[in-house]
């Protein structure tokens, strides 16, 4: 039966991989801004140390790349 589903059945796992690796990243650092949000008005607290980790490796990657620390800088700008 898989052999009926040609390279068309198997192109479409390829763009929906494609597609999960590519948004995963974007949806990670886009999460920040609503977190800032949260941190200023309250709800979330600033030293929370589960939010520390899990943003820790877009900061440690915001080092390593200017552009990408420009572009954070001022999305989380917008939600404050």
């Amino acid at each position: 039966m898989d052999a009926d589903r040609g390279p068309s059945g198997r192109s479409l796992v390829v763009v929906i991989c494609a597609g999960v690796v590519l948004l995963l990243p974007l949806a990670y650092l886009v999460s920040s801004g609503p977190v800032e949000w949260l941190m200023a008005h309250g709800y979330v607290s600033y030293d929370n140390p589960y939010v520390e980790a899990f943003y820790y490796p877009g900061e440690r990657l915001m080092e390593l790349c200017p552009p990408l620390n420009d572009f954070v800088r001022w999305w989380l700008s917008l939600w404050k």
